[in-house]
């Protein structure tokens, strides 16, 4: 039994064997924590190589981003200048003159053109969407572009994400923000651009003093019950007030002793207003170069009207204009309303009892006339265009033109030098614009329009009022008589106002014809100093998605 009992070979092989198995499970253990812990090693590193990747991709498409930014900014700046240069120039070339631009157009404009400038850049970005920040490591680029809504501040905003990955399996994404508020200062409406502002109380040209019934650079004489409603400007001569006369308004003359009254008035003097009564009417007023033009144009071609048995020629072989009796055809109509815009006659002849149309549609037609000659006849304007005569004579003008009608639709230019006569059937709703001859309206004439003249003298009597009306003729000496009446404003050399006329201001209700009045001149509005063309910038922090 003992000798069994001490028999212990083989044993130190068991245990022998029994540690390697012991030291083989804790060396695999320890392989696996190592290769482990270094899988864990590499993906943290990975981890945060890729996140240095989309950061890198962020600060590279940041510079892409500004770079476009300063671009920009050179276009829109080259562009709202050039577009204010632009506008300037067309609202002082334009008659009647457009106003002044004003800083909330100009603003309107440069928001306009970024806006475009940003939407070009949102729909098609020229950034590069990817950057290889070495082999396999690429930072992938996005850009999204908000433009600010209509009415909300100039603020764009452009949201920048960056994805890094490593040979496209681990990746990590950060977006950052760039607010871009647009800083380019716009004059004020008020800024002339000189840095004065001052007018030393100087009527501008063109511009007519409110509340002014007569403006005259010599003088005034007001007698037998005569009177003036409505301010009075007088640059050197005296204003005479007799026999009844009144005036009831604010007299402006340089020396108040200037003032000769036969009775007590009560009336209030003014200093002498800085303007020039010639300054409206200025030496190109007439249009010489339409009747120079004319010269060019062919009379109009034969028109026959009536049948074989009873033909009658309205245009003859002569280019001559014949109105054509009422009897004949009470419902005739010269019908300009289609073909050419300018048509010329020789003669122009409207004897009595020949009523009729001219029709212009919608269209401005210019007749040019050698001789006008209308002679107790009736001319009636259908349309809703304009009619222009260019009258280079005008034998006689009897008869209403337009009665009843819209004064803005006709105009009528005499450039010969013989008296214009109109007397109590002439009622003209139209304005004349007479080169150089003289005027006399007699027995109750009217225009019912107005009346520019570079002639020596208008004379009238027995007038009408009108619903207003500009008479320019700083020429002339203006002679109401016989209960003569103007409503409107007079520019004159000088005025005599006799037996119960009157002189009362009013607002004309028809426009001045282009070229008459020299305008007020436009001024530039002022581009904006480059130096001050600024985009501000601000960057968000940079976040994770």
């Amino acid at each position: 039994m003992s000798k069994q009992i001490k028999n212990q070979r083989g044993s130190a092989l068991a245990l022998a064997l029994f540690l390697a198995v012991i030291i083989s499970i804790l060396g695999i253990s320890l392989l696996s924590v190592s290769s482990n812990s270094l899988k864990q090693v590499d993906y943290e590193r990975k981890d945060q190589a890729v996140f240095y990747i989309a950061e890198a991709g962020m600060s590279l498409a940041k510079l892409e981003v500004k770079k476009e930014l300063s671009e920009i900014q050179s276009r829109s700046y080259q562009q709202i200048t050039k577009w204010i240069d632009s506008e300037n120039t067309r609202r002082k070339s334009t008659r009647p003159q457009l106003p002044r631009l004003k800083k909330a157009e100009a603003e309107a404009e440069y928001r306009r053109i970024l806006n475009s400038e940003f939407k070009a850049f949102k729909n098609a970005p020229s950034i590069l969407e990817s950057h290889a920040i070495s082999t396999g490591k690429v930072a992938s680029i996005t850009l999204d572009t908000e433009l600010p809504a209509d009415g909300t501040p100039l603020l764009y905003r452009i949201n920048i994400v960056s994805k890094g990955s490593i040979e496209g399996s681990k990746e990590r994404e950060v977006t950052q923000e760039i607010e871009i508020e647009p800083r380019l200062p716009f004059s004020e409406d008020g800024e002339s651009g000189d840095g004065t502002g001052e007018n030393n109380n100087e009527q501008p040209p063109g511009s007519f003093p409110d509340g002014y019934a007569s403006i005259v650079s010599g003088n005034i004489s007001i007698t037998e019950g005569g009177s003036v409603t409505g301010n009075v400007s007088l640059q050197n001569g005296t204003f005479t007030l007799k026999g009844g006369a009144k005036v009831n308004g604010d007299i402006s003359l340089e020396n108040p002793n200037n003032i000769i009254a036969d009775h007590w008035l009560s009336y209030t003097t003014v200093p002498k207003l800085n303007i020039d009564p010639k300054s409206y009417l200025p030496p190109t007023f007439f249009p010489d170069d339409k009747f120079l033009a004319a010269n060019n144009i062919s009379y109009t071609s034969k028109q026959t009207i009536g049948d074989q048995w009873n033909p009658y020629d309205v245009i003859d072989n002569q280019g001559n204009y014949n109105a054509p009796h009422t009897w004949r055809d009470p419902k005739y109509t010269l019908n300009l309303s289609t073909g050419s815009s300018s048509i010329k006659f020789r003669n122009f002849t409207v004897d009595t009892g020949n009523d009729f149309t001219i029709d212009v549609g919608d269209k401005e037609v210019d007749i040019y006339i050698d001789n006008l000659n209308i002679k107790n006849g009736k001319i009636f304007i259908k349309g809703n265009g304009k009619l222009n005569i260019y009258a280079k004579n005008i034998t006689n003008f009897i008869g209403p033109f337009n009665q009843n009608g819209n004064p803005s639709q006709l105009n009528i230019y005499h450039q010969g030098s013989s008296t214009i006569n109109l007397n109590a059937n002439s009622k003209i709703a139209g304005s004349i614009i007479n080169k150089s001859s003289n005027m006399v309206l007699t027995s109750g004439a009217a225009i019912y329009g107005n009346i520019i003249s570079g002639g020596r003298s208008i004379e009238i009597s027995g007038g009408m009022q009108t619903n207003g009306q500009y008479i320019i003729a700083p020429n002339a000496t203006i002679n109401l008589k016989g209960g003569g009446h103007i409503t409107g404003i007079v520019v004159a050399n000088n005025i005599s106002s006799s037996g119960g006329t009157s002189i009362t201001y009013g607002g004309p209700a028809t426009p001045l014809p282009p070229g008459v009045v020299p305008e007020t001149e436009t001024s530039d509005y002022p581009t904006p100093n480059v130096k001050d063309n600024l985009f501000w910038t601000e960057e968000t922090s940079m976040i994770e998605n």
